[in-house]
């Protein structure tokens, strides 16, 4: 996989690209110091995945986040940094990353984070999806004065995968849960992101917290 790296500190992208070059399936072809022009960057370059740090560039980060999802929607972009704010990741999850890990924690979770990408995963550490979920239910208990109830027509076995989602499981650990298959989780989640009329996994979790699905 080609990798583009975003980071304001020259010794931060030396170290991922250390710590990515013990991965021999890894390629870094492009490292920037700011996200000016981020779109003809990640073209110059042809990176299938982009690692972004927003720390430092707040709105900014996220606003070229948007802006790559939007004009490149191929384009795998994980979020790297220092910040562990719910919101936070919420809107880069929103602005379209598909996976955010926390640098302290780069050397665990970086590698496996952008292998999960090449299986359509949408990877964050434990601790991340968290606060994340967290963020939802406070933000879902602000609107609940209207409930919507909706016969979305999931089976029984869609709404036990939902029920493990929204408390925070990975595809992985809810197939070691239900003793079925990574694959088989993925194939009943297709159907529940149709049913639901929803695009990534955030909206799904938001969407069944929000209207009390499970």
């Amino acid at each position: 996989m080609k990798i583009a790296i975003f980071d304001e500190h020259e010794d931060s992208i030396a170290a991922i690209e250390t710590l990515l070059k013990s991965e021999g399936s890894f390629d870094v072809v492009g490292r920037f110091y700011n996200t000016n022009a981020c779109v003809q960057k990640v073209l110059t370059c042809d990176a299938d995945v982009v690692l972004i740090d927003i720390a430092s560039s707040g709105r900014m980060g996220i606003a070229a986040i948007k802006e790559l999802r939007s004009k490149l929607p191929y384009l795998k972009i994980v979020v790297q940094t220092a910040l562990e704010d719910g919101e936070c990741v919420f809107k880069c999850i929103k602005a379209g990353a598909v996976g955010y890990v926390l640098k302290k924690n780069a050397k665990q979770w970086l590698i496996s984070t952008i292998k999960d990408l090449q299986h359509d995963g949408a990877p964050m550490a434990p601790i991340i999806a968290k606060k994340l979920f967290n963020f939802i239910y406070r933000k879902c208990d602000e609107r609940r004065s209207v409930k919507i109830n909706r016969d979305y027509q999931l089976t029984l076995r869609e709404k036990t995968i939902l029920n493990y989602l929204v408390r925070g499981l990975s595809y992985k650990m809810i197939g070691h849960e239900l003793g079925i298959s990574y694959e088989t989780i993925r194939s009943h989640m297709k159907k529940v992101y149709r049913k639901l009329e929803v695009s990534s996994l955030t909206e799904v979790v938001a969407k069944a917290i929000k209207q009390e699905i499970v």
